[in-house]
């Protein structure tokens, strides 16, 4: 998913879903969560449904490279010496630690972020 702007500013605040793999007696069932779009979820609970917008939407296929893709500006504005929050949300089971650390050994933000040859690193 892109970066939201606004103008030629980042938006202080944006709120990106990744949508995790079924897990145990999910798997074979129809999904509650759909994505319609890069930007678009339809939840289902019985026979009604509910279309929710976000600034990016991120699918079960996603990878950690996908989800710091979205999150990369954020991280490497604290290498410029701002604030800067990367926050998961969810209920127990909903996937913050599978979107926060991946699946084996899937490299970590930090290691996307600060290349191994310390390109980013402060002159000593």
């Amino acid at each position: 998913a892109e970066p939201h702007k606004e103008g030629s500013r980042m938006s202080a605040i944006r709120i990106i879903v990744r949508v995790r793999p079924p897990m145990g007696a999910e798997r074979g069932q129809e999904p509650a969560v759909r994505i319609e779009d890069e930007r678009t979820l339809v939840i289902t609970r019985g026979r009604s449904s509910h279309t929710a917008s976000f600034d990016g939407v991120l699918g079960s296929d996603a990878g950690q490279a996908d989800v710091f893709a979205c999150v990369r500006d954020t991280a490497s504005k604290v290498l410029d010496g701002f604030n800067a929050t990367i926050f998961a949300y969810g209920q127990t089971g909903s996937g913050k630690t599978h979107t926060m650390q991946g699946v084996g050994r899937a490299p970590s933000g930090a290691n996307m972020l600060l290349p191994a040859d310390g390109s980013h690193a402060e002159p000593g």
